[in-house]
């Protein structure tokens, strides 16, 4: 059952860190980040960033390589954002 749920959840961990790309191919696509929140992307990076530093304390490589690969499509998304997003007029 402990092998099962381990892969179980390993799953769930690639999912959770892939979710992001959709919100990166739409921004790309319409070439457009007005509606996307810069603050819910912020807040998201800033949890991975703890969950990293809990998977340290306790010494869990699977919650390491999932939230550093969530950091990581979090980090493209903020760019991606910033890049498509247009100055706001005076």
């Amino acid at each position: 059952m402990g092998v099962a749920i381990e892969i179980l959840m390993s799953c769930v961990g690639l999912i959770m860190a892939l979710s992001c790309t959709p919100q990166i191919a739409q921004i790309i696509d319409r070439k457009s980040s007005e509606d996307v929140s810069i603050l819910t992307t912020q807040m998201l990076i800033f949890g991975e960033v703890c969950w990293i530093g809990y998977a340290f304390h306790i010494e869990s490589v699977s919650v390491f390589v999932y939230g550093a690969l969530s950091l990581i499509l979090l980090s493209v998304q903020l760019g991606v954002i910033l890049h498509y997003r247009q100055p706001k007029e005076a």
